[in-house]
């Protein structure tokens, strides 16, 4: 594929003829596929990020973290800059920046993005090397390079979602994992 905006195209496209019951069951199998991975489970300072226009469901994921007595970090939208909250809940959340749910302005605590052990990471497509495409403000490409050199990053999509090649530029961050609701896929591993 030589070009983002058709692929963008066909994704969202793909999304949003996905039926309300299949997104459902797939978000949750994909949940349980990443609560299975080691890395996940023992890791303590996790970035998740509230699904919109379709994506993996994330909010059962957070509501079950909070569940088990862990502080939820969700990223914030400050002009060109995405910067980290850590909260205990889910009250102080409202729509930000381009209508997607996050911390309001002054709830919770930040976080620095050295800090952060998983970065779970939303994409309209992931390739069998990690490349993502994401919804198109960049803001994502600009915070990944902020986490520490042993930051897991893992997309989060579902497997029609997964292409065996996306252009991709040198800005652009690859993603260690993607889990989809089949699959886990380590980057560069895959066939």
């Amino acid at each position: 594929m030589s070009s983002k905006g058709p692929v963008r195209t066909e994704m969202r496209r793909l999304r949003q003829e996905l039926a309300p019951a299949d997104r459902e069951a797939w978000s949750r199998r994909i949940i349980e596929e990443l609560w299975g991975l080691e890395a996940f489970a023992r890791a303590r300072r996790i970035v998740f990020y509230a699904a919109a226009g379709g994506e993996v469901e994330t909010l059962p994921l957070i509501e079950r973290w909070i569940e088990e007595g862990r502080k939820v970090i969700l990223p914030r939208v400050e002009g060109d800059v995405m910067t980290l909250v850590e909260m205990d809940g889910l009250d102080d959340l409202g729509p930000g920046d381009r209508g997607l749910l996050e911390p309001r302005p002054g709830a919770g605590r930040k976080v620095p993005w050295k800090e952060v052990e998983v970065a779970l990471v939303p994409g309209l497509a992931f390739d069998l090397q990690g490349n993502r495409l994401g919804r198109g403000g960049g803001h994502y490409d600009r915070a990944l390079p902020r986490l520490g050199p042993k930051a897991l990053k893992i997309g989060l999509a579902f497997d029609f979602q997964v292409v065996e090649r996306l252009p991709a530029e040198a800005r652009d961050i690859p993603v260690h994992l993607v889990v989809t609701e089949t699959r886990v896929i380590e980057a560069g591993k895959a066939k």
